[in-house]
């Protein structure tokens, strides 16, 4: 081999190595954004079950009347989602996608409720259709967890337990759930 050839030969070898080294460091940084979106998922439903609790207490307090104001009980961070997900959205499959998207829409509405809850005047439905959330958030999450093959809008029987489960949540501390307003606000 000429010194030109062997040139020639190192040059495309180091261009080959340098382009397979970028593309595993890419496929690298995905993975790892996709594992800390998982770990995030996590962390939400174990809120969740803190959630749960903490809403037992608001209604309670509510229900005997032993506060002034009506505490909230704050907002859900989505910190990772808000800063990885598009750049991992292109490598999630259809149910993947919509999945992560259940899961995140449900927190917004939980945000949301949670905000308008010392503004409105039904606070008992507020109460029961933020359990219901909570509810919800926590089977999003489990299928985002356990890697289901399908969706929770695709689950009527999960979707009705939820729903069950914030009646008798309503039903324990006499709260009364607008069952229009619970059954009809969607994800």
């Amino acid at each position: 081999m000429t010194k030109f050839e062997i040139a020639i030969s190192t040059l495309l070898i180091g261009f080959i190595l340098g382009q397979a080294t970028d593309i595993s460091k890419y496929y690298l940084v995905v993975f790892r954004k996709k594992r800390a979106l998982r770990q995030e998922v996590q962390d939400h439903q174990d809120r969740m079950n803190f959630l749960k609790s903490r809403l037992c207490s608001i209604a309670e307090m509510y229900v005997e009347g032993q506060v002034i104001g009506l505490p909230s009980p704050g907002a859900i961070e989505t910190l990772i989602f808000n800063k990885d997900f598009a750049d991992i959205l292109p490598h999630l499959n259809k149910v993947e996608r919509k999945q992560y998207s259940d899961h995140y829409g449900t927190i917004s509405s939980f945000n949301r409720c949670a905000a308008e809850l010392s503004d409105v005047t039904h606070k008992s439905n507020h109460i029961v259709y933020l359990y219901q959330l909570t509810c919800m958030l926590v089977e999003t999450s489990r299928f985002i967890i356990e890697k289901r093959e399908s969706v929770l809008n695709d689950e009527v029987e999960i979707l009705v337990d939820c729903r069950d489960m914030a009646t008798k949540f309503a039903n324990n501390y006499g709260l009364e759930p607008d069952e229009g307003e619970a059954a009809n606000k969607q994800l």
